[in-house]
Parts: structure tokens; C-alpha cells; sequence
């Protein structure tokens, strides 16, 4: 049974493949291994019930984990998803899609920061 307290964000950094539309090319990216940049779908909007849940999370109990793959396929072969650690709502800016920046409460482990291309 899932828990409705724990919300998972399943985002995939390189985005510019020639199958994939415009429309679903969001600008997701590590800022660094403490951050990590998030656009949400194109039709949500902030002052919608999912807004409202990605900027008060933590006083509704609300977890956010973060998981990361850079492609979705390589050479034919579906990707796993890593994970990089739970997430804590820094700020917003725009709608319809909002771009949101995350703090992530531990860095991204120096091990894969390197395959999931976060800045140095």
C-alpha cells in the first residue's frame, strides 16, 4: 500500500532527444549537489490543489524524495532511476508549468553526482 504522507518525484535531467516533444522538454537540472531545479507539468498552476502541496509539504507532513535518471534509454536499454535524496520547497517562480527550487536535505552522494551530472 503506498503512503499517502510520501510523494515522489520521478525526473529525467536530459530532456532533449529527438522523440521527445517540446511540450515535455522541462528545464529540470541540479543547481548543485543542494539543489535541484523543477519544472512541474505545463498545466499546473500554483494556486491549484498540486501547487499548494509542493509549497507547504513540510506543514502537511508531506515528504518529497527526489529520483533521478539522465537518459531514458542508452543504446536501446530503459534507465533506472536513482535516488538523490528527500527535498524541501526553497521557492517557485512562474505557472502553468512552476518552476520550483528544491533544497535537497543531504547532498547528492559525491559517488553518482558525476553520472546524474550535478555541478561541482
Amino acid at each position: 500500500m503506498a503512503n499517502p504522507q510520501q510523494m515522489k518525484l520521478l525526473r529525467q535531467v536530459q530532456k532533449m532527444q529527438a522523440d521527445m516533444e517540446a511540450a515535455h522538454r522541462y528545464e529540470d537540472a541540479f543547481l548543485s549537489a543542494e539543489e535541484f531545479r523543477w519544472q512541474s507539468q505545463n498545466r499546473t498552476k500554483r494556486e491549484s490543489e498540486a501547487g499548494a502541496l509542493l509549497r507547504d509539504h513540510v506543514a502537511r507532513g508531506q515528504h518529497i524524495h527526489l529520483f533521478v535518471r539522465v537518459d531514458r534509454k542508452v543504446r536501446g536499454v530503459t534507465q533506472p532511476f536513482m535516488y538523490a535524496g528527500e527535498l524541501e520547497f526553497v521557492r517557485w517562480d512562474g505557472d502553468s508549468p512552476i518552476t520550483v527550487w528544491w533544497k535537497l536535505r543531504s547532498p547528492v552522494p559525491a559517488e553518482v553526482q558525476a553520472q546524474l551530472r550535478v555541478p561541482r
